[in-house]
């Protein structure tokens, strides 16, 4: 009875930060594949959490600099991250991006979507080239529709462009 107690109430606290961790590693390298690093990309993980992302974002990349604002996630990541990962404990969207040329691959808090591509897409000079992001599936059709529903997309739009490689299922995230 008290491991179910502390199980729900680990639950609770994820919910509270808005998290939702992927539960296959075999995703998380897939996802990382797919967004088609080099040896020479500095990436911006956003959200790191439980480290699956991470652990492949450092396979791929030159450096990878993990933000997460639950501090018990970025001391654990510490312990076990490879050397060209740097973990920041901090709320990302109060975070300095980097001055040279980025990308970001990050597993989205859902309920802070919009505030987190605000801080990376408002400002073109910054120097991010690409971000594959996973966000909740109508926040997805809403950005990469062709015809942009609001004033915010129409904007982002004279400067990026938004696609949809995939749908992830209910069942890759922890919770649900």
């Amino acid at each position: 009875m008290p491991e179910q107690r502390a199980h729900a109430a680990r639950r609770a606290a994820r919910r509270g930060l808005d998290q939702h961790f992927l539960r296959s590693n075999r995703l998380a390298a897939e996802l990382v594949r797919s967004a088609g690093l080099t040896r020479d990309d500095l990436v911006l993980e956003i959200g790191a959490g439980s480290g699956r992302l991470t652990a492949e974002l450092a396979d791929a990349a030159a450096h990878v600099l993990a933000v997460e604002v639950d501090p018990r996630w970025a001391h654990e990541l510490r312990v076990r991250v490879a050397d060209n990962v740097t973990v920041v404990q901090a709320n990302a969207l109060r975070l300095t991006l980097p001055a040279e040329r980025f990308r970001v691959v990050a597993n989205l808090p859902f309920g802070q979507t919009t505030a987190f591509l605000r801080h990376l897409l408002d400002d073109p000079s910054v120097p991010l080239e690409r971000a594959d992001l996973i966000v909740e599936w109508g926040y997805a059709i809403k950005r990469a529709a062709v015809w942009p529903s609001t004033l915010l997309g129409a904007t982002w739009g004279a400067w990026w462009t938004f696609r949809i490689d995939r749908r992830l299922a209910a069942q890759c995230f922890e919770p649900k």
